[in-house]
């Protein structure tokens, strides 16, 4: 039967995967704290990219129609740093936050960040801090 060679690739990753584990073994409480401290901080990365959206709609007006809407979520997009995302991405992460609602009776977009209506997401920040 032929020898099965591993590439590259392979070897680092089970290299890396025995540095970890090693690493686990021999200083647990030392890997327990740095993932707490990971764990935290990339909490309070997207904790700040939130707020930091909250403040870019709080500049949108208080009811918008669907276009004014849509262009505004284009606009957004564009001066994002992010290079995949998108306008839908975006619209669906404010409905969930419950920044911006529909209203059918009406028929148009309501910020409830302009409002000064914190949302429930506001709420668990504030209170986490």
């Amino acid at each position: 039967m032929r020898k099965r060679y591993l590439n590259p690739t392979q070897l680092r990753s089970m290299k890396v995967r025995q540095h970890w584990g090693k690493c686990w073994k021999e200083y647990p409480e030392r890997m327990e704290l740095n993932r707490l401290q990971a764990t935290h901080a990339a909490n309070q990365s997207r904790v700040d990219k939130l707020n930091r959206q909250i403040e870019h709609i709080r500049s949108w007006p208080e009811t918008m129609s669907s276009s004014e809407y849509s262009n505004l979520l284009s606009e957004a997009v564009r001066d994002s740093k992010k290079v995949d995302l998108k306008p839908d991405s975006l619209r669906r992460k404010f409905e969930r936050h419950k920044l911006i609602t529909y209203d059918f009776q009406n028929g148009v977009w309501i910020n409830h960040a302009r409002l000064n209506q914190p949302s429930s997401h506001e709420n668990k920040i504030q209170q986490s801090q």
